[in-house]
């Protein structure tokens, strides 16, 4: 069996639309359940709409 580390670790990344009306957008959101957190981050979003957090993965889009 040939396993590479993205084949073991694999995550639940999460996609989520985002409003601008919620920016500034932080992740992990207000939603959140506190067992289920990692420190909060300040989504950046590309010119497309598109950013992901640094720490789980989850990625957002503005819509």
């Amino acid at each position: 069996m040939n396993n590479s580390v993205d084949d073991t670790q694999h995550k639940f990344v999460s996609h989520s639309v985002v409003s601008e009306g919620e920016l500034p957008f932080h992740c992990p959101p207000k939603d959140t359940q506190k067992w289920n957190m990692h420190p909060k981050v300040y989504i950046q979003f590309d010119k497309k709409g598109k950013g992901a957090c640094p720490y789980c993965g989850s990625r957002y889009e503005l819509g």
